[in-house]
C-alpha cells in the first residue's frame, strides 16, 4: 500500500512560460490601475508639488541654494 500520494507531472503550456497565468495577471493589473488611476498618477505629482512650494516659501529670501541650484 502507498501512502505518499505522487502528483501527475504536468507540463508548462508553452515550454517554461505559463502564457495564460501571465495574460491573466497582466488583464487583472491593467483592470486594477485603470480604477486607481488618479491615486497612481495625480497623488505623487500634488505631493512633490507640495514639497517644492514648501522648500521654496521656507528659502525665499535668503538666497539659499543647494549644489548651485537656487530655490527661488
Amino acid at each position: 500500500m502507498r501512502l505518499v500520494y505522487q502528483r501527475p507531472q504536468t507540463r508548462p503550456m508553452s515550454g517554461y512560460w505559463n502564457i495564460l497565468g501571465t495574460w491573466s495577471l497582466y488583464r487583472r493589473e491593467i483592470n486594477r490601475f485603470s480604477k486607481t488611476y488618479i491615486q497612481n498618477l495625480f497623488a505623487p505629482v500634488i505631493t512633490a508639488l507640495l514639497f517644492l512650494s514648501i522648500f521654496n516659501l521656507a528659502f525665499e529670501g535668503e538666497g539659499r541654494s543647494a549644489s548651485n541650484i537656487p530655490f527661488s
